[in-house]
């Protein structure tokens, strides 16, 4: 997994590449810590996966934390994480 964000730009969406190696791929659980990626808001995840359109995923917020499952990754997804917006 790496994580890029845009120096000097706190309100930019963070990218979380991930790559699964394995041979048999699964899901994956995976929660984040919504205030290390934005000082308020709760957060929206974007999946793009090799050949895919991007897919909002819907996870559980409770105590400031996202949990999230991702679906198997073949072998690469990109997470777009970014302020969920008021509707």
């Amino acid at each position: 997994m790496v994580i890029r964000a845009m120096p000097g730009n706190p309100d930019s969406a963070v990218v979380i590449h991930l790559v699964d190696w394995r041979d048999t791929t699964e899901p994956l659980d995976i929660t984040l810590e919504d205030r290390r990626f934005f000082a308020q808001g709760a957060l929206a995840v974007t999946l793009l996966r090799p050949g895919e359109k991007g897919v909002a995923l819907k996870g559980t917020t409770q105590s400031g934390r996202t949990s999230l499952r991702l679906p198997a990754l073949r072998p690469w997804g990109m997470l777009v994480v970014s302020v969920k917006q008021n509707k």
